[in-house]
């Protein structure tokens, strides 16, 4: 487990992990960042918890999740993002928590999670004003269904 929280870090270099690859848990909340670089966390092969909260980050890279196909927890609640990349979390099948609250999203592609994720039971949007409530987001009904149907014919 490693903690940068309340560093007032406003920049991770790109190779600033790459020697981390056992590492489980990685906190970098409540800092001032704007972005994080494409290939900040590649090496951080068995990761399952990332906290990104209160980061001041506005967008993020397509490819910046690609390589944690073992997180079950991640915080990004209390940015600046208004859009999450279409399929930044296509490899994390395992995704348990998935906190983006208070953040200023629009709408939350269904394209952005793995197809395989069923192991997802938290998703907050909570905070995010700008929320579209429209056809968009139909997708989280159907998964939401699909959830508590299987959860209770697998139970």
């Amino acid at each position: 487990m490693l903690s940068f929280d309340d560093n007032g870090l406003e920049f991770i270099y790109s190779r600033a992990f790459d020697g981390l690859t056992g590492l489980r848990s990685l906190s970098l909340g409540d800092n001032k960042m704007t972005f994080l670089p494409g290939d900040t966390f590649t090496k951080m092969l068995n990761l399952t918890i990332l906290i990104l909260r209160r980061s001041n980050l506005s967008s993020l890279f397509s490819r910046l999740f690609d390589k944690l196909i073992y997180l079950k927890r991640l915080d990004l609640s209390g940015n600046n993002l208004v859009q999450l990349p279409v399929g930044s979390l296509r490899n994390s099948a395992q995704l348990r928590y998935f906190d983006l609250s208070d953040n200023n999203l629009t709408t939350l592609s269904s394209c952005t999670l793995s197809e395989t994720t069923s192991e997802l039971n938290t998703l907050s949007l909570l905070g995010n004003d700008n929320l579209q409530c429209d056809c968009r987001l139909t997708w989280l009904v159907s998964y939401y269904l699909y959830f508590v149907i299987f959860k209770s014919l697998t139970a």
